[in-house]
Order: C-alpha cells, then structure tokens, then sequence
C-alpha cells in the first residue's frame, strides 16, 4: 500500500510538472504572439486599399488548412458523406489524396444508401431499375448519375404530356373512390362493394361485398380497410383475416361521405352535416370511441382531412372549416368559393379545394389567406390532389387538368373518361382516376423510364476508364459529374 501510495503521489508531481510547462510555454507564445501583432498593427492604417486587400488574401490564404492528411481516413469519409453527391464530385477532383479518401472509403456509397432513404422516387426507380448489385465506389456514383437522370426524365415525360393510357373496364355500375400502391388498387362502387384490382395485370383479384349502399369512400393500410357509405355506417375489414369485417359504426344519420385515419385517430363527415373525431380504442382492435362531434356547418360535409395539426372540412355551405383535433374547437373558417364544396387535399402548409363553382382555390391553412384561384374546367370540380410540383383536379365535365403548383399555370388537359371524374390519386409515375362511366384509368408517365435508365447505365459505363483491382485506393475515374 505504501509503494502504491508513493507511485501516485509521483504521478500526481509529474503531471503537475508537465501543466506547469505548458503554461509557461502558453504564456511564452501568446507574449511572443502580442510582440508580433504589436509590430503589424501600426502599419495596417499607413497601407493603401491594394495593399490591405493583398494582404486579406494572403491572411486568408495561410488560414486554409486542407484537414485530410491529419485526420484518419473513416472520419474523412464521414464529414465527406455529409455533402450534397455535386460537392462530392467537386470534392473528389481537389488532390488524388481527397479522391483516394473519398474512394476508398465508400462515400458514394453512404450517399447512394442515404438518398435512397430520403426520396420515395429514387428508392422506386431503383426497385424498378434493379441493376447488378455494385461492388466498386465508382459504380455506387454511377447509380446516383442514373437515378438522377432518370428522376430529369421522369419530369420531361410529365411537362411534355408523354403518358400511356391503360383503361380497367369494371362492371362495378360506377367508382366513386379509389387507393392505390404498387401491387394493387382497392375501389369503393356504386354496386355497394369494394374491390381488389391487380395493379399490373389489371384483372380483379377480389370484390367484397357487405354495405348496404354505394361505397362512398375508402382508406387502407396494412392492417384494415375503413369504408364509408351510403347506408350511413363505417365498416371496418381486417386485412390480414380474409378482409372480414370486424366492426360496424353506425353514429352518423345520413350517408357518411368522407372517411379518413391514422395511429390516434378516426375523423368521418356526413351528409347529416356533421363531423366526428373518433378514439383509437387501444387495447381492442378494429374499434373507436367518440371523442368530438362537431356541427358548426350548415348543410352537408362532403370532405374531411386531417393530421396532427388540424381537422380540415369542407361543406356544401361554401366554407371550409379548420378544427384542432384534440380540443375540438374551430380555428377559423375560410370564404371564398361561391358555391358548395365538392373536395379537398390538405397536406403541410396548404389546402387545395374544388367546387361547384367550377374554381380550385389554393389556402394557406394556418392563416386562411387565399392565395391563388384556378379556373378551366367548365363542370363541377369533384376530386383534386396536390404535391410540391402539381395540382391534379378532376371533373364533371369528364376532364383530369394537372396544373403547376407554384405558379397556378394549366399545363395539359387529360380525356379519356366518358362521364364524370369521381376520384384522383397520383404519385410521380402516374395518375389513376375513376369515373362514373365505370373505369379506372392509369395515366402512366413512366412508360419506357426501365429501358431508359438501363440504358443511361450503359453509356456511364462506357465513359469510364478500365476498372482494375486497385481502382477504389485512390486513381482518378473518368465518368459524368453528379
């Protein structure tokens, strides 16, 4: 125990000692620093502008210090993958030291992997796409260069119209709504069924029958389809039990038009000109308790939609109202349209409404400001959505119009349906529309985009130098800029 004592009480002395020296040394440099600096100052107010601007740039100049040869290669690799795949590119052409640093540890990569997780698009052109699985950096950036050309002419397709149209004839006496994904589409219809499309080959795979009226509207996921109808119920199906129905809401005294959920919550409208915000029950499946009904409109509710933020509806009575969903109280209320309001899409910052007023209004939803109104269909304007580039309307008079979303200009102008336009739905592939004439139309935008990006894969190839086993230790690539 004394020996031990001793060794740290020498530890302790050294480890003082070396302190003190560094102090000493600290307070040597900074007097040495302050000689200098009051050497320089006096002369900075005695310098023309010329001089005082050459000597900023060689200030400047000495700053800069390249970081990558005093930092090991994987952190160079991570602060390299938090850059944008264009000032990789830059990056990689500074030094073969930063090209080396870059290649070698997989930066491309990381920036494929990442961007594949943040865009929806890139990540469904890729499943699509499929090419070979990469086992060198450079092919990793040549994926990015692919995916991005092919997201460029994606966009060109949509600007010049290029879609392919591909008509499911359904012997359903009329859609009224629709939900899609990649596998299928799932309809609400007329004959009071709803039924199970096969997305690629177009053949119904299963109708379901159990409302006693028209399937007004629909919304899936992975584990029920929620219905509402004419016959004023919800009806609740159990996806993965044989889409039995496990539950039946009967609330509302008129047909239930517009149905929508989420992981809380179940917000319905009806033609009873009320709104109600129903409870998850979350210890019993399939069932829901009301948590508020609202009846500030004054005549039917034709639409609802909501998120954490808001309950948005809209109504007959011209205006579209704006709830908090927790407290029920109402926000405010939006004036605009001079008649009945047929649909809405609320999402982030906007509201987008058709009416029988033949106009779309685009709102601010946290303010109500009005801030742009389109018109162009000659009939009631039934069904519209929206993203960050496209406002998509459908109508009476039989037209789809896709409309810029930033600047409100009318782009092209769809026919194909020979009746009335019920329901919309878009993604950046396609549009998938239904109609009282009794079909589904995909618009498919993306007609020949596998054959184009396949073939973009093959020209980058042929623009890159041979590729040998000591490729990704650093030697420079010939291939396109990202």
């Amino acid at each position: 125990y004394f020996f031990f004592s001793l060794f740290v009480v020498c530890l302790t002395f050294l480890w003082c000692l070396t302190m003190t020296k560094r102090m000493m040394d600290s307070e040597s440099s900074c007097e040495c620093e302050s000689k200098l600096l009051s050497q320089v100052l006096p002369l900075l107010p005695q310098m023309s502008q010329s001089e005082l601007i050459s000597l900023n740039k060689e200030v400047l100049e000495r700053l800069k210090i390249d970081f990558v040869p005093h930092l090991p290669g994987e952190v160079c690799g991570n602060i390299f993958g938090f850059l944008s795949p264009k000032d990789i590119g830059m990056c990689e052409q500074v030094c073969k030291r930063w090209n080396a640093v870059i290649f070698a540890n997989n930066v491309w990569k990381t920036m494929f992997e990442k961007t594949l997780a943040q865009h929806e698009t890139w990540k469904k052109m890729h499943m699509r796409y499929n090419p070979p699985h990469p086992t060198q950096s450079i092919q990793w950036k040549m994926h990015i260069q692919v995916l991005k050309d092919g997201q460029r002419q994606l966009r060109k397709t949509w600007e010049q119209e290029g879609y392919k149209m591909n008509t499911i004839e359904c012997v359903a006496d009329g859609i009224y709504c629709l939900q899609y994904d990649d596998e299928k589409i799932v309809t609400g219809n007329r004959d009071d069924t709803i039924k199970i499309w096969n997305m690629k080959t177009n053949e119904l795979e299963r109708s379901i029958p159990g409302h006693g009226g028209s399937v007004l509207c629909l919304q899936y996921d992975d584990e029920m389809i929620v219905t509402s109808s004419s016959d004023s119920t919800i009806r609740i199906w159990d996806v993965k039990d044989d889409f039995q129905c496990k539950n039946i809401i009967k609330k509302h005294s008129d047909s239930v038009l517009h149905v929508r959920f989420d992981d809380e919550f179940l917000v319905s409208c009806s033609k009873d000109k009320s709104i109600i915000v129903w409870d998850k029950v979350q210890d019993v499946p399939f069932h829901y308790t009301v948590r508020h009904e609202l009846n500030n409109h004054k005549a039917a509710v034709n639409v609802v939609e909501f998120d954490k933020k808001y309950v948005v509806s809209a109504s007959g009575d011209r205006t579209i109202m704006v709830w908090d969903p927790y407290s029920g109280d109402l926000l405010r209320v939006l004036c605009g349209h001079v008649r009945g309001i047929a649909c809405i899409h609320y999402s982030g910052d906007y509201i987008v409404s058709g009416s029988s007023d033949k106009t779309i209004i685009l709102w601010n939803v946290h303010t109500g400001e009005q801030l742009r109104q389109l018109e162009g269909h000659t009939e009631l304007v039934r069904c519209v959505r929206f993203d960050e580039r496209y406002i998509i309307s459908g109508s009476y008079d039989q037209s789809i119009i896709i409309w810029d979303f930033r600047t409100g200009t009318r782009l092209h102008r769809l026919t194909g349906h020979s009746s009335r336009v019920f329901r919309i739905q878009f993604d950046e592939f396609r549009i998938v529309s239904s109609s009282q004439d009794d079909t589904i139309i995909k618009w498919n935008f993306d007609t020949g985009l596998k054959e184009y990006l396949e073939l973009r894969r093959t020209q980058l190839c042929s623009k890159t130098t041979q590729l040998d086993s000591d490729d990704d230790n650093g030697h420079s690539h010939k291939v396109e800029h990202v």
